[in-house]
């Protein structure tokens, strides 16, 4: 009974098998445009990697449209998962995958990739093996692909990965069996390396386990215990496939066992049954369920791939990460067609030049033309660092905080036309061609376009399709390297196996090196020759080759338009005894039976010529025979090669002639006719034929000059136009867990594109013991407790004419923002720019009082100071201030969660800082005092900071602050604690009645913007979208309790809480893959939020830094300290080396004012009065221009919609722009 089941799963299993290699081919059937009204037979194959698409709207002809709305149309690909939507008012497509890839250089297994919409990246549990897999191999090749209309959309589900095969191959099997069916089909491998390959692999996965194989009794104890079919006989032996064997092995092996055993399925399920194997425990194949859906709004395309229906094997797979569109829009791609008729043709070549953009600090771009050889590939996860988890990335200098990215470019279409020297319909057509083609067009240069004619049935109408193209013409010619004999040729090696099919394809097993050459020289070698066609003046076809007559001489193509050889005409090439100077005329040519024969009337002679276009011999029209008697041919219409002779046909005679290629003489006749004989037998009559005789049809006809006539093409137009169009994508869900990449391929295709790779399930990999972030300690890989259940959703917007660059992809994500409500227009604002002033309350410090290292109180700033501080900035005409007070509480700048809530009393307590509170709201400059709730710089004892509120690692420790150290280049812990996300709102609500009472009105949560982690604590995990998500939450009730805000760095979800952002990067990180930096975001915010870069005294390049802030129009920004600067240098907070406020006063260590101080741009009061003259014009305005001037990076053109100008100069030189003069590292100002 078991057996019998074993062979109904056999059965099924088999049909499953043949189905998968019915569709696994790239050329797959789709139902014709309109599946609903489609007749069910109307079919259409569509050869995907192959089949060339001039136009998007060719494309968009073989794809269903399944939804309109507006100006929009949504199409998909049902076997592809292809989709694109149209707008309808521009004509503009942006499509999922690039619709041109058949022009592409890339390979097959490239180009898979192009047509793929999702990757998947996994991890095998019990063997660590990591692999990814592509939609379109490892789905749409599958038939495992569904398109199905929903509301306001389509939705795309997948099934990646095999799901119905089962490896042929024994886990465990008898041994005589084993070596009976497999072992001994590989004893004989002599001159077949892949077999010998296969030997040797199927011998190292599989050993023997006997009682005479185990090398001790505990080993030979073990096998019986794991292997039943040992128990107890000592005669047993089985063959075991190694543990080891991962997932490549196995298919491998199973190759081999399909080619050179007749090993089955019934096999293996007997050999499992025998050896009592338990197939149970295989592990599943790894499958993955993913859906994509895809809505029409009235702005663009929504994306969301929701992660709750994400269904796979998690027991023994990690779902690493998924790959979402990965060649949306993707630009760089290039084409060249023809369109013909019967007068002329067009030809079209189509470029694409433009960059991708990324979120890279304030935003760069990355140009296609300037991806190298290798391709180029810049990423980074959104938000910077968890730091709750051991395995981080690599560093970038400006982390990537708005989930933004877009591609840009400008299509040029060149057309050229060429009229024809006579219509077409005018040329004989071709017949018995190498191809089917009708036509030859000659462009001139050696280029000759092939064109076969079609006509529909239903019309009549012709169109003209090429078919085949000579332009350069290669040949590999044998040459030896000295005019000594160099021995036989060696024989060509055995063609290598072709890689197995997988994620990326194994690359195939290397051929057999050919054999020496006999004697003692080393063979031959060989050149590649390339030469172009001169002027081609006829042309003839046969079934198998096509010969042009290239006036000097004949080129010959086999039937791919390979080129093979040439002919001389005038025999300088070949060896030739009483030969004519010259070929005198072609009047037909014939090749058959590896031989070419030329029909010269002109001489009355037939040529003979090898397939290397050796000279072979002639026949003369009239002939002698061996007697010395003479005969003529009354008309020569055929040839054939029969072994060591050739006959010729000559119809009038009815009779066939033969001729031995080393003689020149007739030998025999034959007659050419069948004779049919009719017998009586039996069984009635019965015909039977006369083999001897020949018939007309066994002859090879000539190709004769009047089959078909070249046609010349002269250069009649041509024109040029370009247009540009591109898409801004936003990620609006799920953005915590996605990465973003920018990718080209370099010499493998031209495409450059931009994508997010999501993370549903995350996996950490922590040393076992101690707390060291990096090093050579045994480490362990777990997966996190808590998974995504939400939606990763995008939302595309497309872009075209003068919105198609990075401006216009801000704009766009600055619309989308103010639509969702998250920013608003700055309207009641200051007429100067704000000066952002951060000061330092005390700082704990060790001191030694009578030689005795002791704890004390430094003093920074007190409450005093930072008022005379403002007086006197207020009198040198600054007073639109933002004042953010750090190291006012709790400790100071090492200070405790604020959990509770106790002023400093070193600098004021709280009657100083209520005096300072009522000082600051007489002058109008709003007071920020900061919180940190990320972290802890210092615990005490009844602080209110419990340790299970703490975040925790993967492992159970608790999580800590990082940071990267240049030196070592990875991250060290710096021993701050993190504080988990679930308790950041109950710590604020413990003191927010308090802080309130105090009068303040102002907030500032500055590390809330910068930093955000997650928290595998098992009681409640917390993945990093969860996190964010109770950052949110913690914001809005900050913001109900009546309290404005400021946050550090602008992650992007805090923008719409924050009413001031400081650290806001107005640069990128200049990535060596990357081109310009753009201000992205600055062009986003100004005249929305008010903000500030880095400050202006700590930035590491001074005047760039000021060049920046205009660049951005952001406001101005210093950290100063009243006294005791030199604590900090020496203390964790060392980043702040140039904070001395008398310093930036342009004081002298006197106390005097400098006057060389106040009249460069190195005091607070010069720098602001330089930037506030142009910041204060544009205080509202948006910009809604920015360029760089004669496309130099160095030179930039700021335009903003009130029609002021800045004009910027970051050479070392005095420029001039738009006849403005402008100073080196300076600006200028045009309204």
């Amino acid at each position: 009974m078991q057996m019998k089941k074993h062979r109904i799963l056999a059965c099924l299993l088999a049909v499953c098998m043949v189905f998968g290699l019915l569709v696994s081919s790239s050329a797959l059937s789709v139902f014709a445009a309109d599946e609903k009204e489609a007749e069910e037979d109307e079919v259409k194959t569509i050869q995907y990697t192959v089949q060339k698409f001039n136009t998007a709207e060719e494309k968009l002809a073989t794809m269903t449209l399944f939804y309109e709305k507006e100006n929009y149309q949504l199409y998909a690909d049902h076997v592809s998962g292809e989709v694109a939507m149209k707008d309808k008012a521009t004509g503009n497509v942006l499509f999922t995958n690039p619709y041109d890839i058949a022009f592409s250089t890339a390979t097959a297994s490239q180009k898979e990739e192009l047509l793929s919409q999702l990757r998947v990246s996994y991890t095998k549990i019990t063997t660590a093996e990591q692999v990814t897999m592509n939609s379109y191999a490892s789905a749409a090749l599958l038939g495992q692909i569904s398109v199905k209309a929903i509301r306001g959309g389509i939705r795309v589900e997948y099934t990646i990965g095999q799901t119905a095969k089962r490896k042929i191959l024994p886990r465990w099997i008898e041994a005589s069996r084993f070596e009976e069916l497999i072992l001994s089909k590989f004893e004989d491998v002599s001159g077949d390396r892949m077999k010998k390959n296969a030997k040797s692999k199927i011998e190292h996965f599989y050993s023997k386990c006997s009682y005479k194989t185990a090398t001790s009794a505990v080993e030979w104890a073990g096998w019986q215990q794991d292997f039943p079919f040992l128990t107890g006989n000592t005669e047993a032996a089985i063959y075991i496939l190694a543990g080891d064997a991962v997932d490549y092995d196995m298919s491998q092996i199973e190759k081999y066992l399909q080619m050179y055993t007749d090993y089955t399925l019934d096999d293996m399920l007997f050999d499992h049954e025998q050896t009592m194997y338990d197939d149970s425990v295989d592990e599943s194949p790894p499958v993955f369920k993913i859906s994509l859906e895809y809505y029409v709004e009235e702005d663009g395309l929504r994306v969301r791939l929701p992660a709750n229906a994400i269904r796979y094997d998690s027991e023994n797979y990690f779902l690493d990460s998924i790959t979402v569109l990965p060649f949306m829009g993707c630009g760089g791609g290039k084409s060249e067609y023809e369109s013909f008729s019967s007068e002329g043709i067009y030809q079209t070549n189509n470029s694409q030049n433009g960059y991708t953009f990324i979120p890279d600090g304030s935003g760069a771009i990355v140009r296609f033309e300037s991806t190298s050889v290798n391709g180029n590939k810049i990423s980074s996860s959104l938000f910077g660092i968890d730091n709750a988890f051991y395995k981080l990335e690599t560093k970038v200098q400006y982390d990537w905080r708005f989930p933004v990215f877009g591609v840009a470019q400008t299509n040029t279409e060149e057309n050229v036309y060429y009229q024809f020297n006579k219509p077409l319909t005018e040329i004989i057509r071709a017949e018995n061609a190498a191809l089917d083609f009708d036509y030859a067009i000659n462009f001139g240069n050696g280029r000759i376009i092939f064109v076969a004619a079609k006509t529909n049935e239903e019309t009549g109408e012709v169109t003209y399709v090429p078919v085949g193209e000579i332009a350069v013409l290669t040949q590999q010619v044998v040459t030896t390297p000295s005019p000594i004999d160099t021995g036989d040729t060696g024989d060509n090696g055995d063609t290598g196996d072709n890689g197995d099919t997988g994620d990326t394809g194994d690359t195939g097993d290397t051929g057999d090196t050919g054999d020496n050459g006999g004697n003692t020289n080393t063979g031959t070698s060989q050149e590649v020759i390339k030469k172009t066609l001169v002027e081609p003046i006829a042309y003839y076809a046969s079934a198998t080759n096509l010969f042009v007559d290239d006036q000097e001489e004949i080129a010959v193509f086999d039937s791919s338009m390979r080129y093979l050889g040439s002919i001389k005409k005038d025999f300088t090439n070949v060896v030739h005894d009483g030969l004519p100077d010259r070929i005198g005329s072609i009047d037909g040519i014939a090749a058959t039976g590896d031989y070419i024969f030329i029909h010269d009337v002109a001489n009355k002679r037939i040529l003979m010529f090898s397939a290397t276009f050796a000279f072979v011999g002639f026949v003369n029209e009239t002939f002698e025979t061996e007697t010395n008697k003479t005969a003529t041919f009354k008309s020569i219409d055929g040839i054939r090669v029969d072994g060591d002779v050739f006959l010729v046909y000559d119809a009038t005679a009815g009779k066939a002639y033969s001729f031995g290629f080393s003689s020149r003489y007739w030998v025999e006749t034959l007659p050419v006719e069948k004779v049919t004989v009719t017998e009586e037998n039996e069984e009635g009559s019965q015909e039977n034929e006369e083999d001897q005789n020949l018939k007309s049809t066994d002859f090879t006809t000539w190709s004769t000059v009047e089959s078909f006539v070249g046609v010349t093409a002269f250069k009649e137009k041509s024109s040029k136009s370009s247009y540009e169009k591109g898409y801004v994508a936003i990620i609006t869900e799920g953005e915590a867990l996605a990465k973003i990449w920018a990718t080209s391929a370099g010499k493998n295709h031209s495409y450059c594109t931009v994508y997010a790779q999501i993370f549903p399930s995350q996996t950490d990999t922590y040393p076992l013991s101690g707390l060291s972030v990096s090093g050579n300690a045994s480490t362990e890989t777990a997966s996190t407790k808590r998974s995504y259940k939400g939606n990763f959703t995008f939302v595309y917007k497309m872009l075209y004419g003068d919105h198609a660059n990075y401006v216009g992809m801000a704009i766009a994500y600055r619309e989308h923002l103010v639509k969702a409500g998250n920013l608003k227009k700055l309207e009641s604002v200051k007429e100067d720019a704000i000066m952002y002033l951060e000061l330092f309350g005390d700082l704990d410090t060790t001191q030694r009082v009578f030689g005795v290292p002791v704890e004390v109180k430094t003093l920074l700033t007190t409450f005093e100071q930072a008022q005379s501080m403002l007086d006197e900035l207020q009198n040198v005409g600054i007073s639109n201030m933002v004042v953010r007070y750090k190291g006012w509480m709790n400790g100071g700048m090492l200070s405790t969660v604020p959990a509770k809530l106790k002023v400093e009393s070193k600098i004021g307590g709280e009657d100083g800082l209520q005096a300072f509170m009522k000082y600051a709201d007489s002058k109008g400059i709003a007071l920020y005092p900061d919180m940190n709730y990320s972290y802890i710089l210092t615990q005490s004892m009844f602080d209110g900071f419990s340790k299970k509120d703490a975040a925790q690692s993967i492992d159970g420790r608790t999580a800590l602050l990082k940071k990267y150290n240049p030196a070592a280049q990875t991250y060290l812990n710096r021993g701050s604690v993190l504080i988990s996300s679930r308790v950041m709102e109950d710590y604020f609500l413990h003191i927010a009645d308090d802080y309130k009472k105090m009068g303040m009105n102002s907030i500032s949560l500055g590390t809330l913007g910068e930093i955000l982690n997650s928290d595998h604590n098992k009681d409640e995990p917390l993945n990093r979208e969860n996190s964010k998500d109770k950052v949110i939450q913690f914001l809005k009730t900050v913001k109900e309790n009546k309290l404005n805000v400021l946050v550090e760095k602008g992650n992007s979800y805090t923008l719409s809480y924050a009413d001031h952002v400081l650290n806001l990067s107005l640069d990128s990180s200049n990535n060596t893959k990357a081109n310009e930096s753009v201000p992205f975001m600055g062009i986003v915010l100004h005249g929305y939020l008010n903000f500030a870069g880095e400050a202006i005294n700590l930035a590491g390049d001074y005047r760039y830094n000021l060049l920046k802030t205009i660049e951005n129009g952001a406001d101005i920004y210093f950290v100063l300290s009243y006294e005791n600067t030199a604590e900090l240098k020496n203390s964790r907070f060392n980043a702040y080396y140039s904070v001395d406020y008398n310093t930036w006063m342009g004081r002298v260590t006197d106390g005097s004012e400098s006057d060389e101080g106040k009249n460069k741009l190195n005091t607070v009061e010069s720098v602001y009065k330089h930037l506030n003259e142009a910041l204060k014009l544009v205080k509202t305005a948006t910009i809604v221009k920015h360029e760089f001037v004669n496309g130099i990076s160095k030179l930039v053109r700021v335009t903003y919609d009130n029609g002021v100008v800045f004009l910027l100069n970051y050479t070392d030189s005095e420029v001039e722009m738009d006849g403005v003069t402008v100073a080196m590292y300076d600006f200028a100002v045009v309204s």
